[in-house]
């Protein structure tokens, strides 16, 4: 996908679909004909020739996730082209439908052999992609900090405790001694930095304004000027019911206009189409529109969104900060939402169901209008909303303390979705798994990793151990 001139959505990701069931396929027709073959003598002379050959090989169903994605078909091209083989040495020659020979001893002995070597060498090749994947594979890490203190008994935000968990976690996610070298690691002095919040919670579940003003402080100590950092969400009705303020020293606030917000050069198409309201940017604008895109009632139907300015235009990097909420739109409110919907137009489109965002979500982040920019993602943590969400809920949020970083946003995601379940399960309410399953998707086309096993938690101390003194002996 580009990110200029037209994005095209139904593409690449159909290709991750298809892969493995053409290898299935193979598999079982292969194991369909042995059934069928059971008993015959050139069949059991042909198992105890492949046999001798060491061919006899055994795959996993999901090939692609283990090296090569052809290795199931490539086994299936060897065997029936050492029974051709086989069944030539025997002076079998292969007839057309017509029923004359098409190729002779000679020459269809040599075009099978020319066969088995070329299947030998995808054999070689598989052989040592298997070696590859067989390598211990890095896992995805998320530092995360951990302190009552961050919030008072009436959920106030402690901003010096909050700063101090900001700074730990960035230096650990860059593997830095102090902060401004830690955020010098991700962005330049002379790039313009947006700070992606999630408004929409409010002061109940949104981004808490104390966790971007440390952002922010570590940005201007790492030589951003203040002027270059934004930070922005669609509605600003949104962002001044969550404590942010228009004016500020840290930071320039952004919002997305409705009418002229949206850069018209920037835009996205998807085989979905989409009734536009008013804050769409085509929203009345009914120049052009083929008359199958408008309904009886006069509503105006469209397959393109754009992007917002603030996005496309006024930033070189992005901090996405989303809060751990839920969402009735995606299961989870997490990374991949807060940097794809809140910054497109005609957007309600690609969170219909039963797809919940599938794999819409992950096919947006991946264009580099966002993925390119995304440097690190923390997930304020503070107050967690089971339900409810995105919109505020008190009844559903508990106090939860903790602050996570990684530059894996897949796994962000992945980790906040099983955060949410554990809190969901007590008050008896369904999971968000199936909500979720653009998460996998994420991870199918390499944005990250979505598996418990893949994801590595790592405690970030925020202050150091009390002295403890040494325990008088009676």
């Amino acid at each position: 996908m580009g990110n200029r001139g037209g994005i095209h959505l139904d593409g690449e990701f159909s290709k991750f679909r298809k892969i493995d069931p053409l290898g299935e396929a193979a598999d079982e027709e292969l194991q369909l004909g042995r059934r069928k073959g059971r008993g015959s003598a050139s069949t059991k002379e042909n198992r105890m020739r492949l046999e001798a050959l060491a061919l006899e090989f055994r795959f996993e169903k999901n090939g692609i996730q283990k090296g090569l994605g052809f290795i199931p078909v490539a086994r299936f091209l060897v065997e029936a082209t050492i029974r051709t083989y086989l069944r030539t040495k025997r002076n079998v020659n292969v007839k057309m439908p017509d029923h004359h020979p098409t190729l002779s001893r000679e020459t269809h002995n040599t075009t099978s052999i020319s066969g088995v070597i070329v299947c030998l060498f995808l054999l070689l090749c598989q052989f040592v992609a298997s070696a590859k994947a067989e390598e211990p594979i890095p896992k995805s890490q998320i530092f995360y900090a951990t302190d009552t203190d961050s919030l008072t008994r009436t959920r106030a935000p402690n901003p010096n405790v909050i700063q101090l968990m900001v700074d730990k976690i960035v230096m650990a996610a860059t593997g830095k001694a102090d902060r401004a070298s830690a955020w010098r690691s991700l962005v330049k002095p002379t790039d313009r930095v947006g700070i992606k919040v999630s408004a929409a919670g409010g002061s109940v579940s949104g981004t808490h304004p104390d966790v971007v003003n440390a952002i922010a402080s570590g940005l201007i100590d790492a030589g951003v000027p203040a002027a270059n950092i934004i930070v922005w969400d669609r509605k600003l009705e949104d962002l001044l019911a969550a404590g942010f303020r228009r004016e500020s020293r840290l930071y320039q606030l952004r919002w997305v206009d409705p009418e002229n917000g949206y850069d018209r050069k920037s835009q996205l198409t998807a085989p979905v189409l989409g009734r536009l309201i008013w804050g769409d940017s085509g929203f009345g604008n009914r120049t052009g529109s083929r008359i199958e895109d408008r309904l009886s009632s006069g509503e105006q139907l469209s397959s393109n969104s754009y992007f917002a300015k603030v996005l496309s235009k006024d930033v070189t990097k992005v901090i996405n900060v989303p809060s751990l909420t839920d969402s009735f739109l995606t299961g989870v409110h997490g990374a991949l939402a807060n940097m794809t919907l809140p910054n497109l137009d005609n957007w309600r489109r690609f969170t219909r169901e039963p797809a919940f965002g599938d794999p819409y979500l992950a096919e947006i982040y991946a264009d580099d209008m966002i993925q390119g920019k995304v440097v690190l993602t923390i997930l304020d943590g503070l107050i967690l909303q089971y339900a409810g969400g995105p919109f505020p809920n008190p009844g559903f949020s508990i106090a939860n303390h903790t602050l996570y970083a990684s530059k894996d946003p897949v796994a962000i995601d992945a980790t906040a979705a099983r955060l949410l379940n554990e809190s969901r399960s007590p008050a008896k309410l369904p999971t968000v798994e199936k909500m979720t399953l653009w998460i996998e998707s994420a991870s199918l086309i390499g944005l990250g990793k979505n598996k418990e096993s893949d994801i590595e938690l790592i405690p970030v101390a925020t202050r150091p151990p009390p002295n403890l003194k040494p325990v008088a002996k009676p």
